[in-house]
Protein backbone atom coordinates (compact mmCIF):
# COMPACT_ATOMS: atom_id res chain seq x y z
CA UNK A 1 0.00 0.00 0.00
CA UNK A 2 1.08 3.25 -0.73
CA UNK A 3 1.54 6.62 0.96
CA UNK A 4 -1.57 8.08 -0.78
CA UNK A 5 -3.72 5.10 0.29
CA UNK A 6 -2.44 4.75 3.80
CA UNK A 7 -3.94 8.64 4.18
CA UNK A 8 -6.88 7.52 2.40
CA UNK A 9 -7.49 4.37 4.92
CA UNK A 10 -6.31 6.88 7.74
CA UNK A 11 -9.30 9.25 6.89
CA UNK A 12 -7.70 12.05 4.92
CA UNK A 13 -10.08 13.37 3.47
CA UNK A 14 -8.17 16.97 1.47
CA UNK A 15 -4.44 17.41 0.27
CA UNK A 16 -2.28 20.04 -0.69
CA UNK A 17 0.66 20.24 -3.16
CA UNK A 18 3.18 22.74 -2.82
CA UNK A 19 4.88 21.97 -6.02
CA UNK A 20 8.69 24.01 -7.03
CA UNK A 21 7.99 26.84 -9.77
CA UNK A 22 10.37 25.23 -12.03
CA UNK A 23 7.40 22.23 -12.48
CA UNK A 24 4.22 24.39 -12.55
CA UNK A 25 4.42 24.65 -16.46
CA UNK A 26 4.89 20.61 -17.09
CA UNK A 27 2.99 19.69 -13.54
CA UNK A 28 1.16 17.26 -15.74
CA UNK A 29 4.67 15.33 -16.30
CA UNK A 30 6.05 15.68 -13.01
CA UNK A 31 5.41 12.82 -9.94
CA UNK A 32 3.25 15.75 -8.66
CA UNK A 33 0.94 14.97 -11.51
CA UNK A 34 0.96 11.64 -11.32
CA UNK A 35 0.02 11.89 -7.27
CA UNK A 36 -2.50 14.85 -7.82
CA UNK A 37 -4.20 12.33 -10.07
CA UNK A 38 -4.05 9.16 -7.69
CA UNK A 39 -5.33 11.17 -4.76
CA UNK A 40 -8.50 12.53 -7.18
CA UNK A 41 -8.77 8.86 -8.43
CA UNK A 42 -9.07 7.29 -4.22
CA UNK A 43 -11.83 9.90 -3.75
CA UNK A 44 -9.67 12.70 -1.88
CA UNK A 45 -10.05 16.25 -2.49
CA UNK A 46 -6.92 17.76 -3.84
CA UNK A 47 -5.50 21.05 -4.10
CA UNK A 48 -2.26 23.26 -5.39
CA UNK A 49 -1.29 26.11 -2.67
CA UNK A 50 1.19 28.79 -4.71
CA UNK A 51 2.38 32.20 -3.89
CA UNK A 52 -0.16 34.88 -4.86
CA UNK A 53 2.56 36.25 -6.47
CA UNK A 54 2.84 33.81 -8.77
CA UNK A 55 3.24 34.67 -12.81
CA UNK A 56 2.47 31.71 -14.95
CA UNK A 57 0.58 28.94 -13.43
CA UNK A 58 -1.61 27.77 -16.62
CA UNK A 59 -0.08 24.31 -16.13
CA UNK A 60 -1.35 23.84 -12.93
CA UNK A 61 -5.18 25.10 -13.80
CA UNK A 62 -5.05 22.63 -16.55
CA UNK A 63 -4.23 19.38 -14.14
CA UNK A 64 -6.68 21.17 -11.41
CA UNK A 65 -9.31 21.30 -13.90
CA UNK A 66 -8.92 17.33 -14.83
CA UNK A 67 -9.02 16.67 -11.21
CA UNK A 68 -11.85 19.06 -10.07
CA UNK A 69 -9.31 20.25 -7.49
CA UNK A 70 -8.56 23.98 -6.09
CA UNK A 71 -5.67 26.24 -6.28
CA UNK A 72 -4.70 28.13 -2.65
CA UNK A 73 -2.65 31.43 -3.48
CA UNK A 74 -0.88 32.02 -0.37
CA UNK A 75 -0.26 35.69 0.67
CA UNK A 76 2.60 34.89 2.79
CA UNK A 77 4.91 32.53 0.45
CA UNK A 78 7.00 33.85 -1.88
CA UNK A 79 10.20 32.51 -4.07
CA UNK A 80 13.55 32.73 -2.50
CA UNK A 81 15.83 35.14 -5.28
CA UNK A 82 13.21 36.18 -7.58
CA UNK A 83 12.95 39.66 -6.44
Amino acid sequence: MGVLESLKKAGLDEIRFHPPHNMWKYINNTFYGSSIKLAHKLGISVGIEIPSIASDFSGILSLLDEVDGFLNLNELEFFRNEF
